[in-house]
Parts: structure tokens; sequence; C-alpha cells
């Protein structure tokens, strides 16, 4: 029973806000091809994860993979039983994890929406957007008092690394 009335319903996803649940429209995945007609990327499916299912395209086929050697193989489409890698649209945002780490919140099936059949099945590797993880950080340094002391245009300079290594740290001593 929950505290306040929340409007959920069936293929929503109720995750603990000390670990909120990975939500995102885009992902690379490895899928499984299960029908005569081949896969080609652009063409509309159903994809349906867990109770959840959403309007999804696949937008690039990177390759397919030889099942007896494991080698990397260009393809344009997925024939009958052919495994590639692919990269995926759905509509909408929905909850995921890597299939590595949750098999029931990271593996899905492709359906045909005119015939209903299942064509596909697949596993979700990892978002393709990673944008939610950017955060402003505070500069003590401000455009205008910038521009004013260096005669200069401002730019941007983006400082990657990974929580706590001090690029924080490192950006406003290089402002200063």
């Amino acid at each position: 029973t929950l505290k306040d009335e929340i409007d959920i319903s069936r293929g929503d996803v109720i995750a603990s806000a000390a670990v909120p649940a990975s939500v995102a429209d885009q992902f690379e995945a490895t899928l499984v091809w299960m029908h005569e007609e081949p896969l080609l990327p652009g063409r509309p499916y159903l994809l349906k994860i867990g109770a959840t299912t959403v309007p999804a395209t696949v937008t690039e086929i990177k390759h397919q993979v030889n099942v007896n050697t494991m080698e990397h193989l260009a393809a344009k489409r997925l024939e009958l039983n052919a495994i590639g890698e692919c990269n995926l649209k759905v509509d909408r945002p929905i909850a995921f994890d890597p299939y590595q780490d949750n098999r029931d919140t990271g593996g899905f099936i492709l359906i045909d929406r005119l015939t209903n059949n299942t064509v596909g099945a697949g596993m979700l590797r990892f978002a393709l957007r990673r944008a939610h993880n950017i955060h402003l950080q505070h500069c003590d340094v401000d455009k205008a008092a910038r521009a004013a002391a260096k005669h200069q245009k401002p730019c941007v300079l983006w400082f990657t690394g990974l929580s706590g290594s001090g690029k924080s740290t490192v950006s406003n001593l290089v402002e200063k």
C-alpha cells in the first residue's frame, strides 16, 4: 500500500528514490531475428519488456555476429536466426536495466504490429543517450568577469571523469 495516491498502471516500475531506475528511449541491444522476412532498419515494431509494450524501431544494425566464430560481419539486414548488435528507439522513455544486471528488465521481444507475431528477441546492453549524468557546476568567475579580465570571447571547456576525481576543483583553478 502506498502512502499517497499515485497514477501507476501495468508496466510501470516502482524504484527506491535512493536508487532510481534507469530510464531511456534509445538503446544498444543484441537481437536474435526469428522471422522469415528480414529485419530492415526503420520498420515499426512493438517492443515488449516486462509488462510494458511500446512502439519501437530498429534505427541501425551495427553488425551481425557469426555464432561459430563470434566474428562481427557487416550487415544492412538480419535474416532468420541471425544475431546482430542494433540500435533501438522507442517512442517514450522506459525503465530498464542492462540484461547482464537483470534479465527481467533487460530482456525484450519485438512484435510485428500487423500480425502480432513475435519476430525477434533481445537483450538491452545500455542506453545510447547518457546526458542524464551531466550536472551544472557553479564557477567562482562569471562570464562577464572572465571576458573582461582575459580580453577574450568566452568558450566552453568540458571536463569529464569519474565522480570525485577532482574535475570541479581543477575547473575552478583553471578559471582563476
